[in-house]
């Protein structure tokens, strides 16, 4: 899936993102952590930002594992060959053109696809960056939703314009 192809100027609002949230039971802070509520007004807000236009009743859903890094380092070797932990892993459920069920397009929320990010990771991070979790939660969130839309990061070019977006899509939520 091509990034253009998803963002489209005067699409209707987004109406409504079903975000299934697991959190590692391992974490000991879980009740400073976002609720499944506020991550989907955060990714409601995003989406509008980005102007997405792929499901004619305008309603997504996508599922959002918070994770440690041992779990994250599993997943990372298993499905990119890296053996070694990461931030935030993004898998597009429309990555491959598949055929589609008009009927189900127009009754369920188009489901986009998981992300995983790593609360260990986040954790240090944020600390390094000197702000916090939640907001080390937002960049990556934006990061992993970007991925998940068909944007890339190969190049030097393409990642300047993908942290140029992400910075854009976390003001957001302050505006």
């Amino acid at each position: 899936m091509d990034k253009m192809s998803v963002i489209q100027a005067g699409s209707d609002p987004v109406r409504h993102v079903e975000v299934w949230v697991e959190i590692a039971e391992h974490w000991p802070w879980r009740d400073r952590l976002p609720s499944e509520a506020v991550w989907q007004q955060w990714f409601e807000c995003w989406l509008n930002a980005l102007s997405i236009n792929l499901s004619p009743i305008q309603q997504y859903g996508l599922g959002l594992q918070l994770t440690g890094d041992p779990q994250i380092r599993q997943l990372n070797g298993q499905y990119r060959d890296r053996d070694q932990s990461t931030d935030v892993l993004a898998f597009a459920a429309l990555e491959t053109a598949g055929p589609q069920v008009p009927e189900l397009l127009t009754a369920e929320p188009l489901y986009l696809g998981d992300l995983v990010i790593s609360l260990d990771t986040a954790q240090a991070q944020a600390h390094e960056q000197q702000h916090s979790l939640n907001r080390e939660l937002q960049w990556l969130a934006t990061h992993g939703v970007l991925h998940i839309l068909g944007w890339d990061n190969t190049s030097e070019d393409d990642m300047a314009e993908m942290l140029a977006q992400q910075r854009q899509l976390v003001t957001q939520l302050q505006g």
